[in-house]
């Protein structure tokens, strides 16, 4: 089974994997994808077209939408629902508190007691 560290690294390289599969399968423009991957990852902030889609402001996102990704609003959604966890998506203040605790890698060393007020 390996050690806990081990368990954690796995963990991290499934859901990198599920991210990715979501972001493919939608057809999300590459350039958009890896933003993504290092916010769930390690929390790091994106762009400010990608920090609205994470917490969920609509008109934040329709208003810094490029031509290219206002074409793919609804891909967006399925990615937030099928790609982050709940915990790192929803809301300004689960984006930022998944910035805060360094993404699912400070996530899975912190515990979930880190989110329990989202």
């Amino acid at each position: 089974m390996g050690t806990l560290e081990d368990q954690r690294e796995q963990m991290l390289e499934w859901r990198q994997k599920g991210l990715e599969e979501a972001l493919a399968k939608k057809n999300i423009p590459v350039y958009m994808r890896k933003p993504l991957v290092v916010y769930l990852i390690d929390g790091y902030r994106p762009g400010g077209f990608l920090a609205a889609v994470i917490s969920n402001n609509f008109k934040e996102v329709c208003g810094r939408a490029d031509d290219t990704n206002r074409n793919f609003l609804v891909s967006y959604a399925y990615v937030m629902v099928h790609g982050l966890p709940a915990h790192a998506q929803g809301s300004d203040e689960r984006y930022e508190k998944w910035i805060e605790m360094g993404g699912l890698r400070g996530f899975l060393t912190v515990g979930q007691e880190g989110m329990r007020d989202q």
